[in-house]
Formats: C-alpha cells, structure tokens, sequence
C-alpha cells in the first residue's frame, strides 16, 4: 500500500497547548476510516467506565483511540473489530 492510499492524519488538543492550537483543533473527533467510525479524545474517563463514557462521547464509533500524555495511545474496540479495521483501511488480516 502507498503512503497516498492511506487516510488523512487527524490531530486533537492536548491538555497544554498554545492559543493557536486550542482555535484550530477540537477537543475531540470522529473519523471515518473505510466504513469504520473512529471516535478520538485525550482522556476518556476512568478504567471502570471507559466503555460506557465512549458510547456517550462517540455513539457511532466502532472504536475510539484514547491518550494521556503520559501514556501510549489505547485503543478500545466496541466491540473488537480489529479484522473488520484492518479490512476497511486494506490492510492484511
């Protein structure tokens, strides 16, 4: 696959950011990638209700891409459909 077929690069506002950063990025998104809804934010609750927190924030999303600073970005499949992702971007299974 070709850099060209991938999908656009999509940013959010971290939780320190310039003013110019701030007017130009939302605080969070939802992405479409193949026919998969991707939702994204900086911080989606605590552990014992993520799930429930990503269903109101991202009613739609079949998975919503989730970072602290201080953390790696996770990634929380509702349910998982990591074939189902891979096959929507081409990617093998």
């Amino acid at each position: 696959m070709s850099w060209k077929q991938l999908p656009p690069v999509v940013a959010i506002q971290g939780n320190v950011e310039y003013e110019e950063v701030i007017a130009n990025l939302p605080v969070k998104r939802e992405n479409t990638v193949g026919h998969c809804m991707i939702g994204i934010v900086r911080i989606l609750g605590d552990a014992h209700n993520r799930v429930k927190v990503a269903r109101q924030e991202f009613p739609n999303a079949r998975v919503v891409v989730y970072a602290h600073r201080r953390q790696q970005p996770r990634c929380k499949a509702l349910p998982v459909i990591t074939r189902h992702l891979q096959t929507a971007v081409g990617l093998p299974a």
